[in-house]
């Protein structure tokens, strides 16, 4: 194939795929050469991200950093860059303050790239306890008892006995939560165990819910936020209690999916006039648009109120 000329849009792109084909070792002066050819194009973006990670294999500290851009998203090559700075003396207080703000970002876990990060964040004494249960919380609300315990480790002894309880509670809920401090890190801990439960078995988290409500004195939101999944995984799997499920969700806690699922549930019951009232629960901006004024037309005109089907059907 005839080389492209230096003015094809496919030239750049052709370049880097050469670069990067023996990326582990090419130089990095032509590796930063290609970057400042490039500047501010996509292709310039799209190697960085592949040679940022090809330092890091090699543990270039300052090449990292003399390659590093701000405008890169991805937690792994955040977490290399912190690498960089830790491991070229430039650990201060800037870089406690961006290492803590990764450690806070997700509930999910994050990168193998990030455990170096945290554990000298930690050893500077940069890891207090305020932050293990921000992110225990985080990881509550996404599910996920394995971060829970990881954030938790460095806790004292109580704090981190009280922490492995919640994750194991939200890995499988157990009779101990009525026994936990009525405080609002127990009733999200909960609320997001028994959530996780429902989706499972919506039915036996019902049950659950009432008892663990009152030990902790669960506000509308926890409550909600449990009967929402319960309602939600009974109607998705079309089973018989869902019109009950869904009537026990507060309002609250109602969102587009779950009124949308509502009306579904009732035209499939053929109860005409539950999926109407439930048209009309939705949200004005939902219930106007263009399928659930056609809906709700439709089952007007099956409840007979022809004379305002006629009204929808002219209106602009």
């Amino acid at each position: 194939t005839p080389a492209l000329p230096p003015s094809h849009p496919a030239r750049a792109w052709v370049e880097m795929v050469a670069l990067r084909r023996n990326i582990d070792s090419l130089p990095a002066a032509q590796a930063q050469a290609f970057l400042s050819r490039y500047a501010g194009q996509p292709v310039a973006e799209v190697f960085r991200e592949a040679w940022l990670r090809a330092l890091l294999k090699r543990r270039d500290w300052a090449g990292l950093r003399a390659a590093w851009s701000p405008s890169i998203t991805s937690s792994a090559l955040r977490c290399a860059e912190l690498q960089a700075r830790h491991g070229t003396g430039a650990a201060d207080a800037q870089w406690t303050r961006d290492a803590q703000a990764v450690w806070r970002s997700s509930g999910k876990s994050l990168p193998g790239e990030c455990d170096p990060v945290f554990e000298a964040l930690a050893a500077s004494g940069g890891l207090g306890e305020a932050l293990r249960w921000e992110r225990i919380e985080l990881a509550a609300a996404e599910w996920e008892p394995g971060v829970m315990r990881a954030a938790a480790r460095g806790l004292p002894a109580d704090q981190l006995a009280l922490a492995n309880d919640y994750a194991a509670f939200v890995q499988s809920p157990h009779a101990r939560a009525l026994q936990w401090p009525k405080t609002a890190r127990s009733r999200l801990v909960a609320s997001h165990g028994l959530a996780r439960f429902a989706k499972d078995d919506p039915l036996a988290a019902e049950a659950r819910l009432p008892a663990i409500a009152r030990a902790l004195d669960f506000t509308e939101v926890e409550r909600g936020r449990v009967l929402y999944q319960a309602a939600l995984w009974t109607v998705a799997s079309y089973l018989p209690d869902s019109a009950r499920l869904l009537a026990a969700v507060p309002a609250s806690a109602y969102d587009e999916r779950l009124h949308e699922w509502r009306v579904r549930e009732a035209l499939a019951r053929g109860d005409w006039n539950a999926a109407l009232a439930a048209l009309r629960a939705m949200d004005p901006a939902l219930r106007s648009r263009s399928r659930w004024q056609w809906f709700e037309a439709r089952m007007l005109e099956l409840t007979g109120d022809r004379e305002v089907v006629q009204h929808l059907r002219h209106a602009p």
